[in-house]
């Protein structure tokens, strides 16, 4: 059974959802404009093995708001301080996308909080070389921003998601729906222009992390956003890196399959000394 909870950093409260002790730690980062209940379609299957924690992240969900603060560094402040007080010992690190990036910071700030990371189409140099104003997304969420910024009601947001994506399923947009209802647009603001990276330099923080790493990489032209040039640049970098290639899906594996998502993760965990 999973129970909701609220941590306080200080300046900011922080909701989450944890699971049955048993296990060692698994914390679950979601992706940019979501919230801890995108990972439902897995925590079941690894509360099973883990001590699992999922959190929102600040401006997500059900967690604090806040003023011109969401680079990646404020988010990694967050965790960082959160597996220090809510976490008895060192954490398996689960990110998708935004949430891959925080865990590459905090992997590397704080080596000792970190047993292994999994990183889930990680962005790496995608938005801080350009590429992001190419991709679909960036359309999406600038249009999703500019719907944001006038407070819609719930109806207009899925109404506007069936037109952005007109082959989705009902059950996803509204629960899409329900996250961006929830969501401070500012977090999407620092995305499409490019403060959330400010002070983030993935080439210098990846040699930093010390603990085993499994990178996920999708299908490019089903909207993967991690090229192969990336991974290779990555994995040199990493002192210890391995990857698993899906051409199945594009930017998010752990939704669309979720049992291959599990088995992919539990695998790599169980083989780690």
């Amino acid at each position: 059974m999973l129970t909701e909870k609220t941590f306080a950093t200080g300046n900011m409260a922080i909701q989450y959802a944890e699971g049955p002790p048993g296990g060692s730690p698994l914390l679950m980062l979601h992706g940019i404009t979501l919230r801890w209940q995108n990972f439902l379609s897995v925590l079941t299957l690894f509360s099973l093995r883990y001590h699992t924690y999922a959190l929102d992240l600040r401006g997500h969900g059900h967690s604090s708001r806040a003023t011109d603060a969401y680079r990646i560094e404020h988010y990694a402040e967050d965790v960082v301080q959160f597996l220090r007080t809510q976490v008895p010992e060192p954490a398996e690190l689960m990110g998708h996308s935004l949430g891959a990036e925080i865990s590459i910071r905090v992997a590397a700030a704080a080596p000792e909080l970190t047993r292994a990371v999994i990183l889930e189409e990680p962005g790496l140099y995608f938005f801080p070389e350009g590429r992001f104003p190419q991709h679909s997304l960036y359309q999406i969420l600038t249009t999703l921003y500019t719907l944001l910024s006038r407070a819609p009601s719930k109806a207009e947001i899925i109404a506007t998601l069936q037109t952005l994506l007109p082959e989705g399923d009902e059950v996803g947009f509204l629960d899409w729906a329900t996250s961006l209802h929830q969501l401070d647009p500012d977090t999407i603001a620092h995305l499409l222009d490019g403060r959330i990276f400010a002070q983030s330099h993935v080439d210098e923080l990846l040699p930093k992390i010390m603990a085993p790493v499994l990178l996920i990489q999708g299908n490019q032209e089903l909207e993967s956003i991690l090229v192969q040039a990336d991974v290779e640049r990555a994995r040199s970098l990493l002192t210890h890196c391995r990857v698993i290639r899906r051409p199945d899906i594009g930017h998010n594996l752990h939704d669309v399959h979720p049992l291959a998502f599990y088995q992919t993760v539990t695998s790599f965990l169980e083989s780690l000394p």
